[in-house]
Order: structure tokens, then sequence, then C-alpha cells
């Protein structure tokens, strides 16, 4: 990720590359922030930029065989850690390595903006919390007293080390005397919750709430046109980029239902496959944003149906009117099966199930139960 990709952060981007220019790198720092701000965008960027091999003045070059790797997520001297689970009893001590290709993907596909529940979701953890485990410390340990493949430095990036229990303490001697060119890039959100033996070692890099200005600028690159939807979502998100794509997320599922189940329901199948196609080709946060929305909005045309429209909808002007069309047409007993519809979907999709198939099914399934 390039300092360029980071939304905001101006001045702290500018310290991380002065730093850099005059060698005056700490070789342990934590990027400590509230949720949404970038903190991990940050650190890649700042790990990108030290290990590029052709540096620009104010960003890394983005085109040597570095920056590549790292971009990929697989440089061999970039090593991650995060929260993991025991995936089964009995199944040996569990490592991040063990996860990296589900961190690959959840971090592309979070473009840097991670949550944890997201991360938890991803692996599929259901009930169980993620932590990093003593076996993990054990395999840091390992890692970083190995002599660098290709880079000058090895970089270790820590996600949320708030999941770092006491076993942290096995890490204190190497952090505080770390082989030759060995940096830590821890990346927090409550530094009260992490052992005071680790916090005491860093340099705390304190990652400041995105400003309004910058979340505008986000918003206009991702789409959004309408002032006044800009302004209410800025003001909503209050500085968090997760929340503030969360809520255009919500308007474009919206949108995007509107017109599917039109065309689902007109029976067009040239713009029901249109439909299928860019819907499974979105990332998977924003097709599940769509079927919550669907069942959402089915479960509100339910009460509506059937208390005989006493029932008041939590809705918009725009989709009472889409209720009240539907509502001479549809059935109680229709409706209950449409939510099992999407309730299932949802549960496939996070699952990973093929989203060209589901999605069709889906456009299929809920034609022939209304109507």
């Amino acid at each position: 990720m390039k300092f360029s990709e980071v939304i905001g952060q101006g001045e702290l981007k500018q310290k991380l590359i002065q730093s850099v220019i005059d060698n005056r790198i700490s070789h342990a720092q934590m990027f400590l922030g509230n949720e949404g701000n970038g903190k991990l965008a940050v650190a890649l960027a700042f790990a990108q930029f030290i290990m590029c091999e052709n540096k620009q003045q104010d960003d890394s070059c983005g085109e040597c065989s570095s920056c590549k790797r790292i971009q990929k997520l697989i440089h061999p001297d970039l090593h991650f850690s995060y929260p993991i689970i025991n995936v089964k009893s009995g199944s040996g001590k569990p490592k991040c390595t063990d996860f990296i290709e589900p961190w690959r993907n959840f971090i592309n596909e979070s473009k840097g903006y991670p949550t944890y529940q997201g991360w938890l979701s991803s692996i599929e953890a259901d009930n169980k919390q993620g932590n990093i485990p003593i076996s993990e410390c054990h395999d840091i340990i390992h890692k970083l007293n190995m002599k660098s493949y290709e880079s000058e430095f090895k970089i270790l990036i820590m996600w949320l080390p708030e999941f770092l229990g006491k076993e942290g303490n096995a890490l204190l001697k190497l952090i505080e005397e770390p082989p030759n060119n060995t940096l830590f890039l821890f990346v927090a959100e409550d530094a009260d919750k992490i052992l005071n033996t680790i916090v005491s070692r860093t340099q705390i890099v304190k990652v400041p709430r995105l400003n309004d200005e910058d979340l505008s600028v986000a918003l206009k690159d991702h789409g959004v046109q309408d002032d006044g939807q800009m302004s209410s979502i800025v003001r909503l998100a209050n500085g968090n980029w997760n929340k503030a794509k969360a809520l255009l997320n919500k308007e474009v599922a919206k949108a995007t239902f509107s017109q599917w189940l039109a065309n689902s329901l007109n029976n067009r199948p040239d713009n029901i496959f249109q439909d299928m196609e860019t819907i499974s080709h979105q990332p998977k946060e924003e097709q599940k944003d769509f079927l919550l929305y669907g069942l959402s909005f089915f479960r509100e045309l339910l009460l509506f149906v059937s208390t005989n429209s006493q029932h008041q909808p939590n809705c918009t002007d725009n989709e009472l009117i889409l209720m009240q069309k539907l509502q001479s047409k549809v059935t109680v007993d229709s409706l209950k099966k449409v939510s099992k519809l999407f309730d299932q979907s949802h549960y496939h999709i996070e699952r990973n199930a093929n989203s060209r198939i589901l999605f069709m099914n889906l456009a299929i399934q809920t034609k022939l139960t209304l109507l």
C-alpha cells in the first residue's frame, strides 16, 4: 500500500517519511487510535516505504519488486501477527501463518481498514474469540531471529496487540534488544488493554480520527455526488471510515435491491443476469449488506401485510410506496419463505458460496415464491 492510498493523515504521513529519510526509525512503534482511522493502512504504507527499492520524495514507487510483493502481502521479510482461533481441539498449536491466506484476502478486501468482528467472520470463528497465543510468540521469535531474505529490514506488523495476554512477556527481550534492522509496528486501539511491559518499550504514534474534509474526499472517490447524502454520512461517521463505508453501502444496497427486485418480479432475464453479475462482483461485505437489507425489507413488509397496513414500517417514503404496490400481490406465507431465502443466502455467502449461482437462484426463487 502506498501513502497516497491512505485516506487523509497528511501530517502523520510526512513525519513517518521524514523519519526514514533522516534514518531515525524507531525500532518499536505503536500506531494507536480508534477503529476506522486507517492506522493499519498507515503501518502498511510505512513498511512499504521503508522497503521500497526506489523511494520517491513523498511515497514508495509502487513498481519495484519489493513494493509489488508488499502490495500482495507476500514479501518474505514482512511478517504479520493478529488474533487467531484454535480451529480444532488437538489440531496442534495455532500460529498466524496457519491463517495467512484468509488474512491476505481479508486485508485486500478491506483495503487496509479492517475490523475485528469482520476478521472473525472471515475465518468462521462463530462464537470463538481471537487471541495471540504463546505458540505465535514463539514463531515470531523464530522468524525475526533469522536473516532477512531480500530486504535490508525485517518488519513485524502486529494488529490488535490487545489480544496478546501475559504470553506477550515472551517477546520482551526481542522487542528490547532486536536483531539489526528489525522493526516492530504494533497497531492498536486501546493501550489500556495491552501489557504495560510492551507499551513501555514502544514509541507511541497517535493516529487521529479522520477529519470531515478527508472523509468527504474519500466518499467522492467512492462515487458519492449528492452533497446532502455526503454531509449526512460524514456527520454520522464521526471520523470513522469503516462507519462511513457501512453507511454508504447501506444506501447502495437500497438502490441495488430496489432495481434487483423490480427486474426479478417483472421477469426481465437480461436485467436479472446483469444484476447477478454486478452483485456477484461486489466485495463480500457489500453482498452481505444487500442480503441484510433485503431481509429487513421483507420482514417489514411481512408486518405491514399481516396487520392489514396497521403496522407503520420503519422505512423511507420510497420504500413504503414499494410495499404498498406489493401488498396485494403477496401473502404472509410467501413473505416468510422469502425471508428465509435471504437468511439462508446470507449464511451461505459468509461461508464462501459461489455468489453468481447464489444470486441467480435467489432471483428465480424470489419470483416463484412471491408471485
